[in-house]
């Protein structure tokens, strides 16, 4: 058995070994050129690291520079308005955490399914409970209305009634035939 070189027209050489053959349009890496690659890439993630870490420390520092040309009572106002976005924050998150409970049970309740919570759920009880019941009674009439048309078709016919009378009338007949009959 023997192998035979080919060139073929893209100037790739091919191996042919008794009706195997490589395909010529495969590329194939050696260790340097994927360790030129990873090289490369990490050249250029280490740059854009490079960058977004000098963005921050000039940010810092210009923010560092405005805080100090602030006097002692504007940097304990902005300390105190600071604190209070972060307190009216989580309050803010519990409320809807406490939310969130009250619409699923609401929801459930309702027999509704407890994923419509995001499309109901509201910081604001009020709200939120009239949504859920404008919700709770569109699905309903959607339920009902779909119901009542799939129920509304025609009544499906009885094949094997059919089937039955064609048996009986057969069995009658063969009974019935020439007295001859061995039944």
């Amino acid at each position: 058995m023997s192998n035979i070189d080919n060139q073929s027209s893209d100037g790739n050489t091919t191996k042919t070994e008794e009706g195997d053959v490589k395909n010529s349009s495969e590329r194939t890496f050696t260790q340097e050129d994927l360790g030129k690659k990873l090289s490369l890439e990490r050249n250029k993630l280490r740059e854009q690291f490079e960058k977004e870490k000098q963005d921050a420390l000039n940010l810092a520092k210009s923010e560092w520079e405005r805080q100090a040309k602030l006097t002692e009572e504007e940097r304990a106002t902005e300390a105190q308005k600071t604190k209070e976005e972060a307190i009216a924050k989580r309050e803010r998150e519990v409320t809807l955490r406490e939310r969130r409970v009250e619409a699923i049970t609401l929801l459930t309740e309702k027999n509704l399914p407890a994923t419509f919570v995001e499309y109901v759920l509201d910081e604001n009880a009020e709200q939120m409970t009239s949504k859920i019941n404008a919700l709770a009674k569109t699905w309903s009439d959607e339920l009902k209305k779909t119901v009542k048309d799939v129920v509304s078709g025609a009544t499906p016919e009885d094949k094997s009634k059919d089937v039955l009378i064609k048996n009986a009338t057969t069995a009658s007949n063969i009974y019935k035939g020439n007295g001859s009959s061995v039944i």
